[in-house]
């Protein structure tokens, strides 16, 4: 039991507690969310699978973002506040 507490600890301190329990190998630092496919959103903390695809849904049926917090639409505020440092929003035609 004192294990887990601590493997549990070191995970928060090291902030590796993603979004189904690991990072993905090769994120970026800044992510283009009119261009990101998938795998590279779900270099967000707190975005995984699910919400990756939703991301990538909601653009493909609303046209691309106008802002990094175009994402609140699809994560909500509170999420999209907290990611929005790391959201950039490039050239508006989606490849």
């Amino acid at each position: 039991m004192r294990r887990v507490g601590v493997a549990l600890l070191l995970l928060l301190v090291t902030g590796a507690a993603w979004a189904g329990g690991k990072k993905p190998a090769n994120c970026p630092e800044q992510i283009d969310i009119n261009h990101a496919d998938a795998s590279t959103l779900r270099c967000l903390r707190g975005v995984g699978e699910k919400r990756a695809d939703a991301i990538v849904a909601y653009r493909d049926a609303h046209g691309p973002f106008t802002g990094p917090m175009g994402v609140a639409a699809v994560l909500g505020e509170k999420i999209a506040l907290r990611l929005r440092s790391r959201l950039q929003v490039g050239n508006s035609e989606l490849p």
